[in-house]
């Protein structure tokens, strides 16, 4: 039978012990980040998620006004109509970004302002679990 310290890939050449072959209790020490770590991520994920999606839908309102331009443009008769047309579409482009962004920093200081508590929580560990199984049987 194959030692399997030596497929680990976490093993340390020198030092003959791996991270599989260290205490079990190291489970119970970890999992409260872990489980943290992971809620964590989970809402930071979701808020750059609300925030690309508002930031994309903004693109594409804008887009599509910035494509306007050029007809809007070609259908004014002098150029005092020129530069009023261009002067709206950039005072709307201007107001329309000043826009987005407070609302995107809005979203950005909800995530940075949500405070990091530590919850004890009774983690059960696999051995804990394991020696339940064998007392009971």
């Amino acid at each position: 039978m194959a030692d399997d310290r030596y497929n680990d890939p976490f093993a340390f050449p020198g030092f003959g012990m791996g991270l599989s072959q260290w205490p079990s209790a190291s489970d119970e020490l970890w999992a409260p980040l872990i489980s943290e770590t992971q809620e964590w991520c989970s809402r930071c994920g979701s808020t750059i998620y609300a925030l690309n999606k508002h930031w994309f839908e903004f693109l594409q309102k804008r887009v599509q006004e910035d494509f306007a331009l050029p007809q809007h443009i070609m259908s004014c008769r002098t150029p005092v109509e020129v530069w009023s047309v261009y002067m709206q579409f950039l005072q709307k482009a201007v107001t329309d970004y000043q826009k987005v962004f407070a609302e995107l920093a809005k979203l950005g200081i909800v995530v940075g302002s949500e405070p990091v508590t530590q919850k004890p929580k009774k983690s059960t560990s696999r051995v804990d679990e394991f020696r339940r199984t064998q007392t009971i049987q």
